[in-house]
C-alpha cells in the first residue's frame, strides 16, 4: 500500500493536470493577476460569510468552494507569470486567514441570532477561529525554528 505522501502527490498532480493548470491558462487569458485572484477569492469568503449568518449554508458552502478555487489558482497564477514574490505569498496567507475567520465570525453570528441559536454553537465557532489561526502560527513558528511542516495530506504543495 503506498504510503500518504506518494498518494497526495499522485492526487496533487492529477488536480494540476486536469484542473489548475487549464483553469490558469483562462485566467491568465482573461487579464487575472495573482493579487486579483487573491482578492476575488477573499471577496467570495465575504460573501460566503453573509450567507453563513443568514444560516443559508448550501449557498455559503458552494460559495467557500468557488472561492477556494481562486485560492487554489492564484499562486499558479503567479507562477505562470513569473510574478511569484514573497509579498504576493505573505498577502495570499494573510487573505486566507482573514477568509476563514469572515466565515467563522459569520457561524458565531448565526448561533447568536438566527433560528439555531446557540451559546455553545457560538463558543465552538469561535473555538474554530482560535485553531484555524493556531495551525498557520504553529507552522511559521516550526518554520522559524528550522522544523520543516509538511506533513499531513491537505497540506499547500506549492508554498
Amino acid at each position: 500500500m503506498p504510503d500518504l505522501q506518494t498518494v497526495r502527490y499522485a492526487v496533487r498532480g492529477s488536480i494540476s493536470r486536469w484542473f489548475e493548470r487549464p483553469a490558469v491558462s483562462l485566467l491568465v487569458t482573461l487579464k487575472f493577476t495573482p493579487s486579483s485572484a487573491t482578492f476575488v477569492g477573499l471577496l467570495i469568503a465575504f460573501i460566503a460569510a453573509y450567507f453563513v449568518s443568514e444560516g443559508e449554508f448550501l449557498v455559503a458552502g458552494l460559495l467557500v468552494l468557488v472561492g477556494s478555487v481562486f485560492d487554489l489558482l492564484d499562486g499558479g497564477i503567479a507562477r505562470s507569470t513569473g510574478r511569484v514574490s514573497k509579498r504576493g505569498a505573505l498577502m495570499d496567507s494573510v487573505f486566507d486567514r482573514v477568509a476563514e475567520v469572515a466565515v467563522l465570525v459569520g457561524l458565531a453570528i448565526y448561533f447568536l441570532s438566527g433560528p439555531g441559536a446557540s451559546d455553545t454553537g457560538v463558543v465552538l465557532a469561535f473555538v474554530a477561529v482560535a485553531g484555524s489561526l493556531m495551525v498557520s502560527y504553529v507552522r511559521a513558528r516550526a518554520e522559524g525554528m528550522g522544523v520543516k511542516g509538511t506533513a499531513g495530506f491537505l497540506t499547500r504543495p506549492e508554498r
